[in-house]
């Protein structure tokens, strides 16, 4: 099976997640979290972090949001999972290399994290946000050369924030040089749904833009399922 929640903050927001704990452990099994996870924040709670989350008794799949330690983050190796290029936080969590693919049992997510912290007011530049937060054309370059492999064509797209239209027209944000890049994907691939996080909303925007904060969704190539009642989403 292969899930998908939003923010989670380290430990700040797991609680949401907990309920889809197994109590057998099978690492065949994926979350997927849409950034903002903060397991790799700072040295000292990454051993605790990696603990709690390998408990979950899933592999971890995530990708980057703003509220990450990017030179920890990066500093993990590179490995190969599910034909996706990730740094290996631990021997069952993987962070997705911006711009990559994952294909799953016939389904495939083009992955992009990144977003522009809004709260820059009160954070210090390199100590708790980082310039790598940004979205840049160089991911977008990476992400088409895998689209470009993929026939152009993916069942859905993940990304923490989203493109500058839904965030300002729909979603009430201001738009940023992040949400610009974004903006680049519809005329690069064609997808079934896009799934995004960090705004903190439970929402669907038009047909075919997903929201996701608390809510947690069993992704299936034919559409989405809630966990709580088993109802498809589209």
């Amino acid at each position: 099976m292969f899930y998908v929640t939003g923010d989670t903050h380290g430990v700040l927001d797991f609680d949401h997640i907990k309920k889809i704990r197994k109590q057998v452990p099978d690492y065949r099994d994926y979350l997927f979290v849409l950034g903002d996870v903060a397991i790799a924040w700072d040295e000292s709670s990454l051993e605790d972090n990696v603990r709690l989350y390998e408990s979950l008794g899933y592999t971890i799949l995530f990708i980057d949001g703003n509220h990450e330690n990017f030179p920890l983050l990066y500093s993990f190796p590179i490995s190969t999972i599910l034909g996706a290029k990730a740094h290996q936080v631990s021997d069952h969590i993987f962070h997705i290399i911006r711009g990559e693919v994952l294909d799953y049992n016939g389904m495939s997510a083009l992955c992009i994290g990144g977003a522009k912290s809004s709260d820059r007011v009160i954070r210090r530049l390199g100590f708790d946000y980082w310039d790598e937060e940004m979205i840049s054309p160089q991911d977008i370059a990476n992400a088409f050369a895998n689209i470009k492999k993929h026939n152009g064509r993916v069942d859905y797209i993940f990304t923490h924030c989203c493109d500058s239209f839904t965030v300002s027209n729909c979603i009430g944000y201001e738009a940023d040089e992040s949400t610009d890049q974004l903006s680049n994907l519809d005329d690069m691939v064609t997808y079934r749904m896009w799934l995004f996080g960090h705004y903190h909303k439970d929402a669907r925007y038009a047909k075919d833009r997903l929201c996701i904060y608390q809510w947690v969704y069993r992704v299936e190539k034919d559409g989405l399922y809630d966990v709580n009642d088993g109802r498809r989403l589209y």
